[in-house]
């Protein structure tokens, strides 16, 4: 199943809440698809994207890495 997160198809307004999880990396340009979400969230709504950080990857520093990348 695909989708475009630029053309959401839900409601105006249908969530309190969007979670994305490895999904906003991928997304370009990413102004139109945090624009849909925004169209998305009910007023008062919050949007939590979970996204990766590669400097916080727990193979870095290279001190403490625990295998090699």
């Amino acid at each position: 199943m695909g989708g475009d997160a630029r053309a959401l198809p839900f409601a105006t307004g249908a969530f309190d809440l969007v979670f994305s999880q490895l999904t906003l990396l991928w997304v370009s340009p990413l102004e139109p698809a945090l624009d849909e979400v925004t169209r998305v969230l009910a007023p008062g709504g919050a949007l939590v994207a979970l996204e990766p950080d590669y400097g916080g990857m727990i193979e870095y520093p290279p001190e403490i890495a625990t295998r090699d990348l």
